[in-house]
């Protein structure tokens, strides 16, 4: 239809151009000129700035086709739609004949007709209006087309933001778990451990409680007996209970045994157990010195 179009605005250039006197051809220009509207000029082609162009058939095909591509980039910056373009000629006396033809943005085809001017009818109006609407509606098509696309790109990017921000919830609240498990199996660790430090505590009070008592039992009943004891008697037992004692104590125990007593104190907690292990084994040999008798 481009053809068809460019043919017509050749035919009428050329009788308009070979007008003479006063109703020769002074300028000529085209216009955007939708329905309603009065029209936006997009270009003017002035006799007495390029007079070749208004004499000769070449120049008028050229003149021509400058008109479809003028009218063609500017049909396609719309984006969509069928847009009305006028070439209007201005006549030396006045006159102002022109051309109307239709065209198409690419994204439609870029095709287009020559949409020839409806007459001041109820028809011709209605077909007006009717195009105007087609305009509008392609118009609000579009944009709403542009506008859906846009929300569905930013939904999109926000439903991938929200998994992301759920993985990572999901993460923090299993090494929150992990790590109230270590705390709490540390601090289960750390009980179990007082307490055992406790119990060796207590066990320290009582033995140190002990000493004073077993110690004068030893110097009570070995004072007559020069340290021997006989059954029955209390110095021997306190013996007997002082290296029992002797050799439960461990290193650790007495290491933290000795800091409490004084020098004197630990020489004489030191000769205590030297005697009760003494004590333990004279009986030790006493018992082997018996059954050896028994039984010669």
């Amino acid at each position: 239809m481009s053809e068809e179009i460019h043919r017509k605005i050749v035919e009428f250039l050329g009788k308009e151009f070979s007008r003479t006197e006063g109703r020769q051809c002074i300028a000529c220009k085209l216009v955007y000129a939708q329905p309603g509207s009065r029209g936006d000029e997009i270009r003017t082609w002035d006799r007495a700035e390029t007079p070749e162009l208004f004499e000769g058939l070449a120049a008028i095909e050229g003149l021509s086709s400058e008109i479809v591509r003028l009218s063609q980039e500017h049909a396609d910056s719309f984006g969509s739609g069928k847009h009305r373009f006028e070439v209007r000629i201005t006549q030396h006396l006045g006159g102002r004949p022109k051309m109307s033809f239709m065209q198409y943005a690419e994204s439609d085809g870029g095709e287009g007709d020559l949409g020839e001017d409806e007459p001041p009818t109820e028809r011709g109006v209605l077909a007006q209006v009717m195009r105007h609407q087609e305009v509008t509606q392609r118009t609000l098509t579009t944009v709403y087309q542009s506008a859906l696309g846009t929300m569905s790109s930013m939904i999109r990017d926000l439903s991938e933001e929200t998994r992301a921000l759920r993985t990572d919830r999901q993460r923090h609240l299993l090494e929150l778990e992990n790590a109230r498990n270590e705390e709490s199996e540390r601090e289960l660790a750390a009980h179990i451990a007082a307490s055992a430090e406790e119990r060796k505590d207590m066990a320290l009070q009582k033995v140190l409680a002990f000493l004073p008592v077993a110690a004068s039992r030893l110097i009570g009943g070995s004072g007559g007996s020069g340290g021997e004891g006989k059954a029955g008697d209390p110095g021997a037992a306190a013996l007997m209970v002082a290296g029992e004692l002797a050799q439960s104590l461990d290193q650790q125990q007495l290491m933290k045994l000795l800091p409490i007593f004084t020098e004197p104190q630990r020489l004489l907690l030191m000769e205590i157990f030297s005697m009760a292990k003494k004590h333990k084994l004279d009986q030790e040999q006493g018992q082997g010195q018996g059954k050896q008798a028994a039984t010669g």
